[in-house]
């Protein structure tokens, strides 16, 4: 997560100031300033950012040396991996061209809130093929088979959780499966 410290950097006598802090090149901070208007900013950038509380000095000086500080503590949280809300079952995909759609967000969970980056990988991608857009994972059946899928949920600062199931892509041509062939002493019917 970002945060921006938005502040005004003004000369009572109108001198050009330049502002700066101590802790340049530090992980995760920089530094927005507009000399015309005054107008700038702090940016911490948390998943860069060491974890602890900080301290920064914001420093304005005008042309001819006068200077005044600014002192701002801020505290970076420790990352909270992102965590499976509920297990991804496998799924049949009804056929080829057949689709099936996820939402992430009943999966999976961040405590920090971040926005998290979705990926699946696809064992068999002659099988199936998925696609990633606005939080929804759609999966559509290429040929017919089964393949393992792995879904991996990352947070800003790459911590991630992996979500393992399998894709049936079934012969929709058949109003039904029947399994297994020859049947022991059970049999599963699956509905397309």
């Amino acid at each position: 997560e970002d945060y921006k410290f938005r502040f005004r950097g003004i000369d009572p006598d109108d001198h050009i100031v330049t502002v700066t802090y101590d802790g340049q090149g530090e992980a995760g901070l920089s530094i927005e300033f507009d000399s015309a208007t005054g107008e700038g900013s702090l940016n911490i950038h948390a998943p860069s950012a060491r974890e602890g509380s900080h301290t920064c000095i914001l420093k304005i000086k005008d042309e001819y040396g006068a200077s005044s500080n600014y002192e701002l503590k801020y505290t970076v949280l420790p990352n909270s991996v992102p965590e499976i809300a509920r297990e991804i079952e496998s799924f049949a995909v009804n056929g080829v061209g057949g689709e099936c759609s996820l939402n992430v967000s009943d999966y999976f969970t961040d405590a920090d809130g971040e926005p998290l980056q979705v990926s699946a990988a696809i064992a068999d991608r002659k099988i199936l093929a998925c696609t990633f857009e606005d939080g929804v994972l759609t999966f559509v059946g290429r040929r017919i088979g089964v393949t393992p899928v792995r879904v991996i949920a990352s947070d800003a600062k790459g911590a991630s959780v992996t979500s393992s199931f399998e894709v049936l892509v079934r012969d929709d041509s058949n109003p039904m499966d029947v399994y297994p062939n020859p049947a022991v002493d059970y049999v599963n019917i699956r509905t397309g």
